[in-house]
Parts: C-alpha cells; structure tokens; sequence
C-alpha cells in the first residue's frame, strides 16, 4: 500500500520522532487517548472514527505520537482516508497509521481534544470485527518533557453479518431409540439460536427440540439426547438462526 506523508512546515516527521524520545521530568496531568467504534458497516461502505485525547496536563500537551493498528482483511484505508488536524502528521502502513503532532507555540487546549478522523471501508459482510488499537510512543509537554502516558481505550470496526450459518450434522446413520442429535454450525458474526426437527419416513411423526449452542475457538457445537419410540427410518433437519437474523439450515 503506497504511503503518503504530510508535511509540517519545516518540522519532519523524523524530528518529531526525537523530540519525542527525549527523556526528561514528568509533567503533571493524566489524559485519556480514546477512538470511537462502529458497527454493522455494510461491504464496501465507508465509515469514520474518531480520535480524541482527554486531558488535563499542566503544562500543556505540546507534542504527541503513537499508531493505530487494524486487521486489513476486515477493512482497508488509505492516505486520502486519514484527516488529521491539531498542526499533525499522518502516515499509512499496510497494518497501522502513524499518527503525530506538536504545538509549542501555547499547547493543545486541555479538554477533550479531537486529533483525526479516519474512515474504514468494510471488506466483508459475514460480521468479522476489526479491532481498533491504539498504541501510544510519547507523549510531552511545551516545554519538551514527558507526560504520563494516556490511558488508551481502543475501538472496534464490525462489518454487517449477511451470512447465513452453515449447519453440520454428525449423527451416525445408525443409532438405538434414544440418541444424541449431534453437529456444528460455523458463522463468523455470533450465534443466536439451533433446532432440529425429526420426522420418521413411515409414521410421519414429528418432534422438535431445542438444541443448546456450546462455543469453540470457530465454531458452536450441539449434542441433545432425544427418544423415538417408533422402528423407522428418522429423518433430521436442523435450522440455526445467527445473531444477525441470517437462517441456515441442514
């Protein structure tokens, strides 16, 4: 992904970089270094997300760096996407932005202070969630002297869910007259709920039970004990119903 970088006058990135390594005295103050989320952004819609610094520092805030980091096969962003303002700097990685600024003329206000804008367009539409997380490399004050270092409170980028749930049924072909209904059922958004129907093939007889989702690392398991009282060929239809909405059935 090509890089792009904006230019701060006669102050480059590179010496931002320093002013901000150089250790000194820490400033009193504390901050908080927050981006928003969103959430249920459909494919190939864009959305922006906002970056603010709470603070409260004394003296004021006069330069800061840190990076933003995202999983680019959930979302993708370039330069032309990152709005920053506060005097600042912006460059785009294939998995981060680096994000930076200085103001030693009299600081940045104290307050909730906005620095970017940054609009994710969605890659997918199966609920995949990118996490937004933030980074910090230093933070100082006008005087050139560290402050403490911002609380971080990182964002999340979810995508609509469209995807229907694939089912998987994994009772044996042969079993006695009391069974277990047995399968998985993958979907990346998050489940809802899972029933199974049986029907027997001579009697016509049916019965519906729940079937209880138990969570693994990708996929959600069920296994239910049930009883069919008739010797007959059963057949078993099993529908999941995601957190989305989206129905799939096997």
């Amino acid at each position: 992904m090509a890089q792009q970088k904006y230019c701060l006058g006669i102050l480059s990135f590179a010496l931002l970089l320093t002013l901000l390594l150089v250790p000194a005295a820490t400033a009193a103050g504390s901050g908080v270094l927050n981006v928003t989320s969103a959430s249920d952004i459909a494919q190939g819609t864009s959305h922006n997300v906002s970056i603010y610094v709470a603070n409260d520092y004394n003296p004021k805030l006069g330069n800061y760096q840190f990076y933003l980091y995202f999983d680019p096969t959930v979302v993708s962003v370039t330069a032309s996407d990152v709005y920053m303002d506060q005097m600042s700097v912006a460059n785009v990685n294939p998995t981060y932005i680096d994000m930076g600024g200085f103001n030693f003329g009299g600081g940045y206000a104290n307050g909730n202070l906005h620095l970017a804008d940054v609009s994710f367009t969605a890659l997918k539409n199966d609920g995949s969630v990118s996490e937004l997380g933030m980074v910090s490399l230093g933070f100082n004050d006008i005087l050139g002297d560290p402050v403490v270092g911002p609380t971080i409170v990182n964002g999340t980028f979810s995508t609509r869910d469209e995807v229907d749930p694939v089912v998987n049924i994994t009772t044996p072909a042969t079993v006695s007259q009391t069974f277990a209904v047995t399968g998985t059922v993958t979907d990346v958004g998050g489940m809802g709920t899972a029933s199974a129907t049986l029907t027997g093939l001579t009697s016509g007889a049916t019965q519906t039970v729940n079937l209880p989702l138990t969570q693994t690392p990708s996929t959600w398991t069920f296994s239910t004990s049930v009883t069919w009282t008739t010797y007959e060929a059963v057949r078993i239809d099993v529908t999941a119903t995601d957190a989305a909405g989206n129905t799939g059935s096997n």
